[in-house]
């Protein structure tokens, strides 16, 4: 960085971001490494108006452009055709001086943050009191990095009363149960997922972890838990010794039985907020009705996951009825034909490297040439549509032999809803692969074929967010409020056919 650069950056003004695109999210991230304070982005197209991206807002050029007198404009493209056509913009407008990106230095940023992460602390800070745990030399560079943000930390906690030591940064440090006095939504940040110490203070002050505390650098919506191995699933999970295996139970025992089945968008011990399966058990509670509902979505799985785990487990649970929300899952699969149907990638990757080890255990046996390798069966030429629509039809039929109600249930995604709402164009605006990552454009292929539903069998319910605004927490995820609505559209559907 030059010393005209350095001159005008640190000139007292606000800077500026002209070009709220890949590049301009590149240098934001490089100049918050080096504490040069960004206050907006500036972009010409009015879609990123008034949304924030990595919590800076998007302005229309005009209003920086009547306001030289606030603002230093750092040019973010560098083909030479956009470059030039803001150049003659904004001196145009009167000003003399500005930064074009390349002056800068490299358009990236060494900083070892997850963007993801980062980006949903971003979001906890717009609901929640953020509050930093510690005053390591760690800590102190996530609460600079998070002011450079315009990211409020309303006090530090530490066991440790050394005030003096930031003193000079204008905040309060307060004892480690200062939390248990909050009131309102509230999270801690821990700076590393690998500080066990830290974690085991917050159990002890009965925390949770990603509800009431997250971690800086690894900052994930979903609640760990450990996989495991399945030999007909290839993966499965296990609650407490109390629970069926793969299941999440509500409600005690009752004569009249739900399952509900799918992947992690059914999946009711993953979020910190109830599922769609938790909110129709109190719904239909709160109506009277004497039942439990018994969740087994799993992270991950499909609809033949889901198949295996009807004829395996379901059927000895004896439910009265079988709700299936599925399809996101199924639409991942890559190239448009099913050859494995029933085989998970994890199995795939297992007898893989299972293989691999039988191969070194009988080196130097006189069968070391023969073909060893796992048989997958036979392969199909199915598409992932017609093996999806196939899976739902078998499903119903084994649950029609044995005398269960089946009700099948298309999910809806991001790229299903009409219109998105400002917080849905923000997400996407800062998830710059959301709707450009290898498996986007397979989804659009499969959910293209939702017109040929077969309305015996299945509800088409990719449009029930429509109307609804702030429900996606991701590409496909969605947060309490759309369980609710995901509970209360299966209600109308199953009382339709009463």
């Amino acid at each position: 960085m030059n010393t005209r650069v350095g001159r005008i950056l640190y000139n007292g003004k606000q800077n500026v971001l002209w070009g709220a695109g890949k590049r301009g999210i590149d240098l934001l991230f490089f100049l918050l490494e080096r504490d040069i304070h960004v206050a907006y982005f500036c972009d010409s197209d009015a879609e990123k108006h008034s949304i924030r991206i990595y919590n800076k807002f998007v302005v229309a050029p005009q209003e920086i452009l009547n306001h030289r007198e606030k603002y230093n404009i750092i040019v973010t493209p560098i083909d030479k055709q956009h470059q030039t056509e803001i150049i003659n913009t904004i001196e145009s407008a009167g000003y003399t001086e500005y930064v074009l990106q390349e002056e800068i230095g490299i358009g990236f940023s060494d900083l070892c943050i997850n963007r993801e992460y980062l980006y949903n602390l971003i979001r906890d800070s717009y609901t929640h009191r953020m509050i930093l745990y510690g005053m390591g030399n760690e800590a102190i560079k996530i609460l600079e990095i998070l002011k450079i943000l315009d990211i409020k930390i309303e006090y530090i906690v530490d066991e440790i009363d050394e005030k003096d030591r930031l003193r000079e940064l204008d905040i309060d440090i307060k004892p480690l149960y200062s939390v248990l006095d909050e009131t309102e939504y509230y999270k801690v940040i821990i700076p590393s997922v690998k500080d066990m110490k830290c974690r085991k203070k917050m159990e002890e002050l009965g925390l949770k972890v990603r509800q009431e505390y997250n971690f800086f650098d690894d900052y994930r919506m979903m609640i760990p838990r450990s996989s495991i191995l399945d030999p007909n699933l290839g993966f499965s999970f296990r609650l407490n010794s109390g629970e069926i295996p793969g299941f999440v139970c509500f409600g005690k025992k009752k004569d009249y039985k739900i399952v509900t089945l799918g992947g992690s968008t059914t999946d009711a011990a993953r979020f910190p907020f109830k599922s769609w399966s938790q909110i129709l058990y109190e719904k239909l509670e709160a109506a009277g009705i004497e039942l439990c509902v018994i969740c087994g979505g799993c992270i991950g799985y499909q609809t033949s996951q889901e198949l295996v785990k009807l004829i395996r487990d379901v059927l000895p649970i004896k439910p009265d009825l079988l709700i299936d929300y599925s399809g996101y899952n199924d639409g991942l699969t890559s190239g448009g034909i099913t050859a494995n149907p029933f085989l998970h990638q994890y199995q795939i990757d297992l007898f893989h490297e299972i293989a691999i080890s039988d191969k070194c255990v009988r080196y130097g046996e006189q069968y070391l040439d023969e073909d060893n390798s796992p048989s997958y069966g036979v392969k199909s030429n199915w598409t992932v549509w017609d093996q999806y629509i196939n899976n739902i039809k078998i499903m119903k039929g084994v649950c029609a032999i044995f005398g269960i109600r089946f009700f099948s249930f298309l999910q809806p995604w991001l790229a299903t809803k009409s219109v998105y709402s400002k917080q849905e164009r923000e997400m996407i605006f800062n998830y710059p692969d959301i709707c450009s990552d290898r498996y986007y454009e397979g989804l659009l292929r499969f959910y293209d074929n939702k017109d040929k539903i077969d309305v015996s069998c299945m509800t088409d319910l990719t449009h029930i967010f429509d109307d609804h605004q702030d429900v996606y927490i991701d590409r496909v995820h969605v947060n309490e409020k759309g369980n609710a609505i995901i509970a209360d559209k299966i209600i109308e559907a199953i009382k339709r056919v009463e």
